[in-house]
């Protein structure tokens, strides 16, 4: 639900920012610095806001025996890659 969020959140900061430079460009606001400032808080806010929703140090694990991202598979694959490698060197030192 976070992460959903946090993803609306940085959509709607673009959204902001993109009708502000809409705006602008057709020179349809009465008051320009006050919506450019407010557009900018805006969009300001939903992205930090977003970004925060989105940190994934909460959604890894991060404890002893924790995947930390990778799963299973990934790391199984770089086992085989690096006894491929530590036996390749063994070879070549023979």
């Amino acid at each position: 639900m976070r992460k959903e969020l946090g993803k609306w959140l940085m959509d709607a900061a673009l959204f902001v920012t993109t009708v502000l430079v809409f705006q602008v460009l057709q020179e349809a606001i009465a008051n320009l610095a006050v919506a450019v400032l407010l557009g900018i808080a805006t969009a300001a806010i939903c992205l930090a806001a977003g970004l925060w929703l989105l940190d994934t140090k909460d959604n890894a694990k991060d404890t002893k025996g924790g995947t930390k991202g990778r799963s299973n598979a990934m790391r199984a694959g770089a086992r085989k890659a690096r006894r491929r490698r530590q036996k390749a060197s063994r070879r070549g030192n023979r």
